[in-house]
């Protein structure tokens, strides 16, 4: 007899994807500043109750990828409920990244469409939400369990300055 399936089923709700700024793609201080950042990242995001991270493959020589995986009901889930898991998870993504001060510009995208947040230290998933229904009108309306929020950052081998 085989065991019922599970009512929840963990799906990738963001891939945080960390790269050298390009100018700084070939310096061995900037890469060794992405490993270092990508540790830090997967140390917070780790401890979080609401995820399960596991580092991914780069597609490009020297990126990092790190992915937040969460749990979705099985059962038909409203699309209101997706489009705030893959946000919140987006922000989180955000969060981690803005403590980094090697983290100088975060680009999100979305199955193709895509805003960079230049001040990622007060995004929260609302204004995450509302940066990407007025860049990208009627986008959430279109998002799928198979859908995908990528949060890029770029590193680089000097600490940003943090402007409050």
């Amino acid at each position: 007899m085989s065991d019922p399936p599970s009512a929840n089923k963990s799906i990738v709700l963001a891939e945080i994807i960390l790269v050298p700024l390009e100018n700084e793609e070939d310096d061995l201080e900037t890469l060794s500043a992405v490993e270092d950042v990508t540790a830090n990242v997967l140390s917070d995001t780790t401890v979080m109750k609401d995820y399960t991270t596991q580092i991914g493959s780069g597609s490009r020589s020297g990126a990092e990828v790190i992915l937040l995986l969460g749990e979705i009901a099985r059962q038909t889930v409203a699309q209101k409920d997706l489009i705030i898991a893959f946000l919140q998870a987006g922000s989180t993504a955000i969060g981690a990244l803005a403590k980094q001060h090697r983290v100088g510009k975060i680009e999100v995208s979305l199955d193709g469409d895509s805003f960079s947040i230049e001040n990622p230290d007060t995004v929260t998933a609302q204004r995450l939400l509302d940066i990407f229904e007025a860049k990208h009108p009627g986008i959430t309306t279109k998002m799928a369990p198979s859908s995908r929020l990528q949060v890029t950052g770029q590193v680089s081998r000097k600490a940003q300055r943090t402007s409050k």
